[in-house]
């Protein structure tokens, strides 16, 4: 899993997946990365991307919530262009 955020969706943080539900999840990502309120969070092997907003963060861990659920294979969001990209470049072979 990875963090994308700043303009144009150009910084990222790797992280990591601590707990899912259908509105949001925990994910452990470094405290040296500062989050911003709201940013996208790319799931890359189910190839999703969620819209998340950043409802807590205590050291090296970050609760998010989901606003919108992007599947990259079909979503026509020319916002997130930058995702297709980046999931496509994250695939094996």
């Amino acid at each position: 899993m990875r963090a994308y955020y700043g303009e144009n969706l150009k910084m990222w943080a790797d992280c990591e997946l601590r707990d899912l539900s259908t509105g949001g999840a925990k994910i452990h990502v470094s405290a040296l990365y500062k989050l911003p309120p709201r940013f996208v969070l790319l799931q890359h092997q189910a190839g999703v991307a969620y819209e998340v907003i950043l409802k807590w963060r205590r050291g090296d861990l970050a609760g998010v919530a989901f606003e919108v659920r992007h599947d990259l294979a079909t979503t026509e969001d020319k916002r997130m262009a930058a995702m297709r990209e980046a999931w496509k470049a994250l695939q094996p072979g």
